[in-house]
This record gives structure tokens, C-alpha cells and sequence, in this order.
């Protein structure tokens, strides 16, 4: 009986085939999915913001371009808590808006951010937090609080010194004018206020081609923080949070 060589099978050579388009085929897949995603985000990004549907406005934003670049986050964000409304949303909603005000105070910005905590209130008034929605006084049409004569001459001397970063001078001078708001926060709570202000001084403090005068108001800050608040400041100051 004579054997005959095997044939090779017309399917394992279209299988072999196919694996080899499918290697080749898998990154160009993957990199078209990373392109549209891509693209998908920029034009988010750029879409006006409106609501969804036109019985369905807008009960905290009344003029929505006051926000800047923010405004699209926060505008999402509120139609959102409108499909489910919880107060850590609110308490998101309020974070998302403050920082504009901080860097420039305008009594619009305020308006919005006490309507935000309004609506908070009456969703949800048994979890409302004063300490999560506090705003203080930083434009022409409200009475602000007294600073405190060291945190008042730490501004004076800084006040006249430009920066390459105007924002980095406004948030800087504005979080100095907020911290007579925070007092009603545990001392746990305010060092990460005071920290944070800090951090934004050190941030004007490098625009400004770090300016003398900023840096000696950066350790007048630094010992009133130390004179406020001892026992955190120590804490921090031994991890080397005030280096700079």
C-alpha cells in the first residue's frame, strides 16, 4: 500500500491567514479607539453649555460665562445633581465655583455661590454644614469681616508687587482676606486653610522672580500660623511643608 503525503487543509492556511491580519489589524484598532475618544473629549469640552431640555433651566446659574473655564464642569455638574440630587453634590457643585471668586471677586460669583448653598439647604437641611459652604467677603457689595492686623501688614507689603501670573497675586492676596471666615472650623480643619494659603503665596511669591518683599511676608505668615495654630504647625513644619 503506498501512502500518499497529506494534503495540506485549505482552512488551516485561511486560518493562519487570518491570525496574521488580526496581529496586524489590533493596533490600528486600538489606536483609531484612542483617537475618537480623544475627539470626543475635545468637542465636549467645546460644547455650549445649555440644559438639557427647555422646561428644565437653570435654578442656581443665571449667566454662566462669569465662571470661565469652570463653567461647563460646574454646569454639568448641576444637571446631574437634577437627575440625583445628594448633598456631597452640592458641597462638589459650591468647590467647583469658589475658586473664580478667589481669583476674581465679583458680587455675581457670590450671588451663585449663595444660591448653590441655598439650594442645599432646602434639599437637604438635617445635612447641611455651615463649615461646607463658607463664603467670605470679597467684593464691593457685601460687608466683610475685620482682618487680623498680622494677616492685614502681611498684605499691605505685598499688595504693590506685580507678577508675571496676575491670578497667582489674586488668589494669594484673596485666600489671605478669607482666613478671618474660617475661624469656625476646628484647628484640624484650619491648618489645612492656612497650608493651602500658604502654597498660593509661595505661588505668587516664585511669579513675582521671588520678590523680597514676599518672601518676608511669607515667614510673617509662617509665624502666625505657628503662633495660631503651634501644634499643627509643627507637625507639618517637621515634615518640611514650609520649605519653599
Amino acid at each position: 500500500m503506498v501512502y500518499l503525503p497529506a494534503r495540506p487543509s485549505f482552512f488551516a492556511g485561511r486560518k493562519k491567514s487570518f491570525l496574521k491580519l488580526l496581529v496586524l489589524l489590533v493596533p490600528v484598532i486600538v489606536l483609531l479607539l484612542g483617537i475618537s475618544g480623544f475627539l470626543f473629549k475635545i468637542n465636549l469640552l467645546h460644547l455650549p453649555f445649555k440644559q438639557s431640555n427647555k422646561g428644565n433651566t437653570s435654578v442656581i446659574f443665571d449667566n454662566t460665562k462669569i465662571f470661565s473655564g469652570t463653567a461647563r464642569i460646574a454646569a454639568y455638574q448641576e444637571d446631574a445633581l437634577k437627575r440625583n440630587k445628594n448633598y456631597p453634590g452640592y458641597v462638589s457643585l459650591f468647590q467647583s465655583v469658589f475658586p473664580n471668586y478667589l481669583i476674581t471677586p465679583k458680587e455675581e460669583v457670590r450671588v451663585q455661590l449663595e444660591k448653590i448653598e441655598k439650594t442645599a439647604i432646602a434639599n437637604f437641611s438635617t445635612d447641611y454644614k455651615e463649615e461646607d459652604f463658607i463664603i467670605p467677603c470679597l467684593d464691593a457689595g457685601c460687608q466683610a469681616k475685620e482682618t487680623d492686623p498680622q494677616i492685614e501688614a502681611i498684605i499691605n507689603k505685598i499688595l504693590p508687587i506685580l507678577a508675571k501670573d496676575e491670578s497667582a497675586r489674586s488668589l494669594a492676596i484673596n485666600k489671605l482676606k478669607s482666613l478671618a471666615y474660617y475661624e469656625v472650623l476646628s484647628n484640624d480643619r484650619k491648618i489645612s486653610i492656612y497650608n493651602n494659603s500658604f502654597k498660593s503665596l509661595v505661588s505668587y511669591y516664585n511669579s513675582a522672580n521671588k520678590n523680597l518683599l514676599i518672601e518676608e511676608a511669607l515667614n510673617d505668615f509662617k509665624s502666625f500660623i505657628s503662633q495660631k495654630l503651634p501644634e499643627q504647625y509643627k507637625l507639618y513644619s517637621e515634615h518640611k511643608y514650609y520649605d519653599y
